[in-house]
């Protein structure tokens, strides 16, 4: 039987999306168990968005942009990243993703607890 707190290599094949058909999330490690963090691969077509509603959970969060740019609003504070900008962030604050721009927006994050 295999043991899945041994796996440590994931294919692309593997990482589960859990997007909403628009965008990708993609979940390293997904079937891992005891995992106690989600590292993401996140995939923002133009025009795509997180949702009006903001998002909120226990936690912390943080990313690198890795080619096109991304608006993030966390509370009041809202700023356009492009490659190379990164966050981190409390997610008890409400906060929310949108790639306002013309090309598609990839981005590497890490949260902790793994809400997924």
């Amino acid at each position: 039987m295999l043991n899945l707190r041994m796996i440590i290599f994931f294919s692309a094949e593997q990482m589960a999306d859990l997007g909403d058909g628009k965008i990708k999330m993609l979940l390293v490690g997904a079937k891992r168990e005891g995992r106690q963090l989600a590292v993401l691969r996140e995939v923002y077509p133009p025009g795509s968005d997180t949702g009006t509603d903001f998002i909120e959970h226990d936690g912390e969060e943080g990313g690198v942009i890795i080619r096109g740019e991304i608006e993030i609003t966390v509370g009041s504070q809202t700023r356009v990243l492009k490659a190379g900008d990164s966050y981190y962030f409390e997610t008890r604050k409400p906060h929310r993703f949108r790639n306002k721009g013309k090309v598609e927006c990839e981005l590497i994050s890490a949260a902790t607890p793994p809400t997924f």
